[in-house]
């Protein structure tokens, strides 16, 4: 790993395959099998690591099973979130008395996994007027809480007292003080990618905040998340093949461009593709958006990294480095794994171009 660290991939292909040879718990086999992939990827040996992928996946389902009991028959806590969002009757009724205004509010950066979050949550944390933590699931809690006062999430966010909504908001923000120091007027900026299937319960608790989606295309967000060695068991098991990522992405997208609509979030739609290419236009639009005045420090990102010391996302070895186009279009390596699932993913192929 360390040799792949330095992108010395040859020595970490040998050694990999050699720490392999004698590795006989095929259950333990994908934390060599996932570094291995990425090796062989950088090698242009791309039959190879499609290969170790599917090994790999195979490998933790296994250990997932034996560990905690979870399968590939097992319910997404996540993907439920699609099942049911809200309707505009219910929407109507919703009160935003006592809500926070947008410069009190936090910003929320959402999109699908591996779509360039954690690229764009370090652009925000570069400005003065903004403070990022570390990837949480606040938000998540936020909706176990909810069910604790006895309320459905989410067909009950209108049935949400001022007081309850207090309540939330408070736990809210008490997680984020033992995470976070927020200077004076700096606003946070809360970066956890599927919160764009959360976008109720965002409009409902700070009903003025700004959101941030980033969307790529689907076909690279499916090959990276595929070969990324995610350790969440909910995510992990949503990555375990081709056609449930690809369902798993529709269903995200669909949810979304459902709700956002009917929502009315104040939402800025941000293509990874046109950012990395063209960063400061984008960057001035959206700090326009943001209703920021424009910091030159945005244009480092990496520096941002470097100075932040520790990033816990998966992303943490491409940020350090500079802004570059060269994470686009690698799906074409494996196309011809992706055709099965090209008809799944059409509708957004299509809506943005």
């Amino acid at each position: 790993v360390l040799a792949q660290r330095d992108s010395n991939h040859a020595q970490a292909r040998d050694l990999l395959n050699q720490a392999l040879k004698d590795h006989h718990h095929f259950a333990l086999r994908h934390n060599l099998l996932f570094p291995l992939a990425v090796s062989l990827d950088a090698l242009g040996d791309y039959a190879g690591a499609f290969a170790a992928m599917r090994e790999a996946h195979r490998s933790q389902a296994q250990y997932l099973e034996a560990a905690i009991g979870k399968t590939a028959g097992s319910k997404s806590p996540t993907m439920q979130l699609t099942e049911r969002g809200v309707e505009p009757g219910e929407v109507a009724g919703w009160q935003g008395e006592g809500a926070p205004s947008s410069a009190e509010s936090p910003v929320f950066v959402v999109g699908f996994p591996r779509s360039g979050t954690t690229l764009l949550e370090l652009v925000l944390d570069a400005h003065p007027a903004l403070r990022s933590m570390d990837e949480q699931p606040f938000l998540a809690r936020v909706v176990d809480h909810m069910r604790s006062l006895g309320l459905e999430y989410p067909a009950d966010l209108g049935k949400l007292t001022g007081a309850q909504l207090a309540l939330l908001r408070s736990q809210y923000w008490r997680r984020v003080d033992a995470q976070v120091a927020l200077g004076a007027g700096q606003r946070l900026v809360d970066k956890n990618p599927l919160n764009l299937l959360r976008l109720p319960l965002i409009r409902r608790l700070f009903p003025h905040a700004h959101t941030v989606l980033i969307v790529r295309h689907p076909c690279d967000v499916l090959m990276s998340c595929y070969i990324q060695h995610f350790r969440a068991p909910d995510l992990a098991l949503l990555c375990r093949d081709l056609p449930t990522l690809a369902e798993s992405y529709r269903r995200s997208f669909d949810f979304w461009y459902q709700q956002q609509p009917l929502l009315g979030a104040a939402t800025f739609e941000v293509r990874y593709e046109t950012l990395v290419a063209d960063l400061e236009p984008q960057l001035r639009a959206l700090m326009s958006f943001l209703e920021l005045p424009w910091e030159p420090a945005l244009l480092s990102p990496a520096a941002r990294a470097h100075a932040r010391g520790f990033i816990s996302t998966p992303s943490y070895t491409q940020v350090i480095h500079p802004v570059s186009t060269q994470a686009i279009g690698r799906w074409r390596n494996y196309e011809a794994h992706l055709r099965e699932v090209m008809p799944v993913l059409e509708p957004y192929l299509e809506r943005w171009g």
